[in-house]
């Protein structure tokens, strides 16, 4: 049996999503930052960087991308599901660590 690890979480954007086709013209990926505040302590505050992959392959992913380019924007309340999750440790340039946040591959997106 395969080990399996699901992921879900919600929150906020922290800023509007940024969108970027891929030079193949086959795929957007929409990079943004979803905040989440602890349950039950307001004062802890966890940022998860995402990436939302759409494929363009049918007359409907231009619907789907303006609705995307029209809802993913700051403050928009989101929820994410995803199986797949990376810890990365972001340094300055003298090498010494700065902060640690995780970095997830979003599988499924629900735009409240």
């Amino acid at each position: 049996m395969s080990d399996i690890l699901s992921f879900i979480a919600s929150g906020r954007l922290a800023s509007d999503a940024k969108a970027t086709t891929l030079s193949d013209k086959q795929k957007i990926v929409y990079n943004f930052t979803l905040v989440n505040n602890l349950p039950g302590n307001t004062d802890k505050v966890f940022y998860i960087d995402c990436a939302y992959w759409v494929s363009i392959k049918s007359n409907t992913t231009e619907s789907y991308t303006k609705f995307l380019n029209d809802k993913l924007l700051k403050g928009q309340k989101v929820t994410i599901i995803s199986s797949y999750i990376e810890k990365r440790t972001n340094t300055n340039d003298e090498g010494t660590k700065q902060y640690e946040n995780i970095t997830v591959t979003v599988e499924k997106l629900d735009v409240s």
